[in-house]
């Protein structure tokens, strides 16, 4: 059984999640019992509905290292702080499986010799992330960015192979 209880600073990301399960109305239900003040929770038992051969429940998380993007990473870093504890937990005792994946584009065939293509890609042009500072010329360069996500990604595996995750899983 999985148990969403969510204050008005997790609902953005929550309801999403509930109204692509439940439906709109349900959701929007749930949108107004909390912008009249409610505390709400939800109880909701997935065990028939997803798969799961090893009793564990999976979940993925998509971002990067480059947290300086607007209100979008604002709210993502404010949902990672609110859900780590609860992510260590369950990790720890084996009810869940976590996934990061980080996010990257490639850089068109066109451009592989641009400025931009190097200093943001790496690996040919294959694996490409903004430039932190979107300025060329000082600080890390996006490619920075993508060896960040390969190193977290590498030592989340690693922590996962031995036992000893400690970060819970949110990175």
């Amino acid at each position: 059984m999985l148990v969403l209880a969510c204050s008005i600073m997790d609902v953005q990301a929550i309801l999403v999640l509930i109204s692509q399960l439940y439906g709109k109305s349900f959701g929007d239900s749930l949108n107004k019992a909390i912008e009249d003040g409610n505390l709400v929770s939800v109880n909701s038992d997935w065990r028939e509905l997803l798969p799961h051969p090893d009793g564990r429940v999976e979940y993925e998380f998509w971002t990067n290292s480059n947290d300086e993007c607007g209100p979008k990473c604002d709210s993502q870093i404010q949902f990672v702080k609110n859900f780590k504890g609860a992510a260590q937990i369950i990790e720890k005792k084996g009810y869940t499986q976590f996934t990061p994946h980080y996010i990257t584009w490639y850089c068109p065939e066109a451009f592989l010799l641009s400025k931009q293509c190097k200093s943001q890609c790496i690996n040919h042009g294959r694996y490409c992330a903004p430039d932190p500072e979107q300025d060329f010329s000082k600080g890390y360069d996006g490619k920075d960015v993508v060896l960040q996500n390969l190193v977290k990604s590498a030592c989340l595996k690693l922590l996962m192979k031995v036992g000893s995750l400690g970060c819970g899983g949110i990175m």
